[in-house]
């Protein structure tokens, strides 16, 4: 595997419009000036996503062969479908693939992808890469076709925001009492205790947990733990002048060295690795 000028992706906010945001993987100026999200770069033929507690949908509108990790066999890989989703994550992921390919990515919160699949448990989906076809039957199959034969970027984007808008219309809706609990632990920076966050319900913390994991995929304290590293990664974007002591306390670690033992677990990099990424990243031309 060539990990030369591999780059981490690194996310914002989610939710661009209040349903989901678009991710365009080929760098297409044409794309960004649309006022798509963007997700950041890769190089060569490897890319790294780190956690996000989201659900992804992937479309491969070139059809070359990309490598997702084997979830049967830890340390190898397979063959991705042409359009596959990937649940939330709690840990970073490799995907190989050609350089040049053209992948259209949709970033969905867990109760819209909830509603999307028609209820069904994100538990039973998270840390695993499926095929598109195993969710969505047929639906997946003539939207990829779709987004095959329409040139335009824009026109791409326009007719997938579209059709999930439709589909996302008729799904039920998120458990109130659980996405609640989510917008604490986003709130709080993943600071907020779950101890709290049960008797705030009346709940004890395995019935918090459990009835949490299952819809959004993983448990409160993985999703405090990918929040509170999302905002490190953020002040770590703003340059080399912030110390990690500082960086380590204003994102809810208790010290430094906790601050780079979870930088490196769940994104497989050092702080000062990441930062390196990050200023590559945000040094590319558009």
């Amino acid at each position: 595997m060539n990990h030369t000028g591999m780059h981490t992706l690194l996310w914002g906010d989610v939710i661009a419009d209040g349903l989901f945001s678009l991710h365009v993987g080929a760098v297409d100026p044409a794309c960004k000036r649309a006022g798509l999200s963007w997700t950041g770069v890769r190089r060569d033929d490897v890319w790294v996503d780190v956690p996000m507690g989201t659900v992804s949908l992937f479309f491969n509108l070139t059809g070359a062969a990309l490598k997702v990790p084997d979830p049967e066999r830890p340390g190898h890989t397979v063959v991705a479908a042409d359009a596959w989703v990937a649940g939330p994550l709690d840990h970073h992921t490799v995907t190989e693939g050609p350089a040049d390919i053209d992948l259209l990515r949709v970033e969905m919160n867990p109760w819209d992808a909830h509603r999307l699949f028609g209820g069904r448990p994100i538990r039973e989906i998270a840390n695993a890469d499926i095929p598109m076809e195993d969710l969505l039957g047929r639906w997946s199959t003539g939207m990829l076709h779709r987004l095959q034969d329409t040139e335009d970027p824009r026109d791409r984007v326009h007719c997938l925001r579209t059709a999930l808008a439709a589909r996302l219309s008729d799904g039920p809706g998120p458990d109130p009492a659980v996405l609640h609990i989510w917008r604490r632990i986003r709130a709080s920076g993943g600071r907020v205790p779950i101890g709290e966050l049960a008797a705030e319900m009346g709940w004890t913390r395995r019935h918090l947990t459990r009835k949490f994991t299952q819809h959004a995929g993983l448990p409160p304290k993985s999703m405090a733990r990918i929040r509170r590293l999302h905002l490190a990664l953020g002040l770590l974007a703003t340059g080399p002048e912030i110390a990690m002591s500082d960086l380590a306390v204003r994102s809810g670690y208790s010290d430094q060295p906790h601050l780079t033992r979870e930088i490196r677990a769940l994104t497989g990099r050092t702080p000062s690795r990441l930062f390196t990424d990050l200023v590559d990243l945000c040094g590319d031309p558009d």
